[in-house]
């Protein structure tokens, strides 16, 4: 094996790695917080490891928990409305499972995903209309949303299909891949936008 393919293969094995560790962390945040109200500050820290492993920083737990200590109260109390649509779809998916097509609650859990994703991804410091703020910003993205939605009916189908998978794997790399699906739209539109106004400037 030759030098470059022994450095791409060690950056495979430690990014996979590093995703296992910040999945754990995850879990354990959500666990800690009572399943319901440990999924925001579970999810925002979960896109600052992201961040670190993007920059090549080491995951540690106990920067991780004490993220999670600092955005438990700030995050949930600014997403109250959001949490309450979690609340609904749990019990639906508990209560009502049998009742409902596997479609709905893939469709559905979706977009409430990617407004947990919102969320998660936007500062947790503005306590007011926070939701709002995330319909506004779910409704104005169409075309990014609808990629991202279609990243999202992919990720709780395997799920379903991979047991397992969710332990290690699922909510980090999910994260991660959303970070890349996300940079590489925008910069494509903006190509095609910057296009459309070269071409209409002739």
């Amino acid at each position: 094996m030759d030098i470059k393919r022994f450095t791409k293969f060690h950056r495979l094995f430690e990014l996979v790695y590093q995703l296992i560790v910040l999945n754990l962390l995850f879990i354990i945040g959500v666990l800690f917080g009572g399943i319901i109200f440990g999924i925001l500050p579970s999810g925002y820290n979960l896109v600052q490891g992201i961040g670190r492993i993007n920059d090549g920083e080491e995951i540690r737990a106990k920067d991780f928990f004490k993220g999670f200590k600092e955005s438990f109260f700030p995050i949930n109390t600014s997403c109250s409305m959001l949490l309450l649509l979690i609340i609904i779809w749990f019990v639906q998916f508990v209560l009502l499972g049998q009742f409902f097509n596997s479609v709905y609650f893939i469709m559905t859990g979706a977009m409430l995903l990617l407004l947990v994703v919102y969320a998660a991804n936007t500062p947790i410091h503005n306590k007011k209309n926070n939701f709002k703020r995330l319909v506004g910003i779910f409704l104005i993205n169409p075309k990014l949303n609808f990629y991202l939605l279609l990243l999202s009916c992919i990720f709780l189908y395997v799920n379903d299909h991979i047991s397992g998978l969710w332990l290690f794997l699922s909510f980090s790399s999910f994260q991660y891949f959303f970070e890349k699906a996300k940079k590489t739209l925008l910069r494509v539109w903006k190509v095609v936008e910057w296009n459309r106004n070269q071409e209409s400037a002739i």
